[in-house]
């Protein structure tokens, strides 16, 4: 059993990360908050994994991930990466509150509009996912992320951990990108809560069950899921069978449009990003809210101020846009164009 890694708060990792508190452990690992010495003030995340776990280890995946990922806009970066003799690290941009605080902060429900922009982001954090090749198989509250505590990129959400992530695609003998070939059968990978029904029946994932669980998500944090409460997977499989209607009660009505939709997707099928986005869109549409529109938990004047207000400079530059457009200079993450990139090559 391979011992749990564990640093005391000043440690220095090659001479430039200063560990300065725990933010998780787990298994045979731990993440923390560290200092770059380099760089006075700039605080990232340090993952830290056992040598001892072999290849049942994940942190060489995460690597091979947000090296993917590093021309990406709406993704974690990578910084660095070691291995000593009793651990291996990394270490990537430090997040914020993830999605399921943030819902619970807000001294109010959540509107419908606020879920619909969530949405949003999310979708755009999973494309981004997508476009390098891999489908997460782990969509959930907790692994989406603000960018940081101030700022605009606590404005945006981002996915993080990658420890169940899986490959869609290969190389083939001249080069060119393939669809690996579904397996017949597979171990539940995932959060009872979330997942897809496909996941709970041991099929193979695709992205399309990504999207699944990014819908359980958002009525999650909405007003709730009829399984909430059941551990019985079987009786949750039979109310994830249930109509999309009873499903997604109370929530924009373009969240049935969405779930009929991805029930027409195998997965081995691209879904239609575009087409999910216009959906989640409409809802905003309907009542007339932005992305520059401050969201429930945002309730101290300085959040206001720093995260939701165009700076004067930018009202001075682009001051014939619209607000619509505004928005998408501030935020090219949630920029319509986004959706409609064609990601990976393959030849399926």
């Amino acid at each position: 059993m391979a011992e749990l890694v564990d640093f005391q708060d000043g440690k220095v990792i090659c001479g430039r990360w200063k560990v300065h508190t725990q933010l998780g452990a787990g298994g045979c690992g731990a993440v923390y908050k560290v200092e770059d010495l380099c760089n006075k003030g700039f605080m990232a995340a340090m993952k830290v994994e056992s040598n001892d776990v072999g290849n049942m280890g994940v942190l060489k995946l995460e690597v091979q991930v947000l090296g993917k990922l590093k021309d990406i806009p709406d993704a974690f970066r990578l910084y660095d990466m070691g291995k000593r003799k009793k651990y291996s690290f990394m270490v990537m941009s430090l997040g914020g509150q993830d999605l399921l605080n943030l819902a619970m902060r807000s001294p109010k429900t959540l509107s419908l509009p606020t879920i619909a922009r969530i949405g949003v982001m999310c979708l755009s954090a999973i494309k981004s996912i997508h476009d390098v090749g891999f489908v997460h198989r782990d969509v959930k509250p907790g692994n989406f992320v603000q960018g940081c505590t101030t700022g605009r990129l606590a404005r945006l959400l981002y996915l993080i951990d990658f420890g169940l992530i899986r490959a869609y695609m290969k190389e083939g003998k001249g080069g060119e990108m393939k669809m690996r070939k579904a397996r017949t059968t597979v171990a539940l990978r995932g959060t009872f809560r979330y997942c897809s029904l496909n996941t709970h029946n041991r099929l193979e994932q695709g992205r399309v069950d990504d999207l699944y669980s990014l819908l359980h998500v958002l009525q999650a944090i909405n007003r709730g899921l009829p399984w909430d409460g059941v551990k019985d997977e079987k009786e949750i499989m039979m109310k994830k069978a249930m109509d999309p209607s009873i499903i997604f009660k109370d929530a924009p009505a373009e969240f049935v449009t969405i779930a009929e939709y991805l029930m027409t997707l195998s997965s081995t099928d691209k879904p239609d990003y575009m087409k999910v986005y216009k959906l989640l869109f409409e809802e905003l549409e309907r009542t007339n809210v932005n992305f520059l529109m401050p969201y429930e938990w945002e309730t101290k004047r300085s959040d206001e101020n720093t995260m939701v207000e165009p700076s004067k400079h930018e009202r001075k530059t682009f001051q014939k846009d619209s607000d619509e457009k505004l928005q998408y200079r501030i935020y090219p993450q949630l920029n319509p164009k986004k959706f409609a990139d064609a990601g990976v090559q393959l030849l399926c």
